[in-house]
């Protein structure tokens, strides 16, 4: 493996095939990559579309957890309020 992408997400049903589609077609120098979807605790529809990823592309793993709460938002986004 080249290169492992890690993208963290939470409530991300809208977005994040966007992002992973769009991390697989500009891998323009093919490295061997794989991109890792870490779910924290998401409400909406994050699940389904990641397992949807996950069997649409061999290089797409899907991993879900409990929310984790301020730690995890501070890990998410490098801070964390209240």
């Amino acid at each position: 493996m080249d290169l492992s992408i890690i993208i963290p997400v939470y409530n991300g049903a809208d977005f994040i095939r966007n992002i992973v589609e769009d991390i697989i077609t500009h891998n323009k120098d093919e490295l061997s990559l794989e991109v890792l979807l870490i779910d924290d605790g998401s409400t909406d529809e994050t699940h389904i579309v990641s397992e949807k990823l996950v069997h649409q592309h061999k290089n797409v793993r899907y991993f879900r957890k409990a929310n984790g709460g301020c730690i995890s938002k501070k890990l998410r986004n490098g801070y964390c309020s209240g």
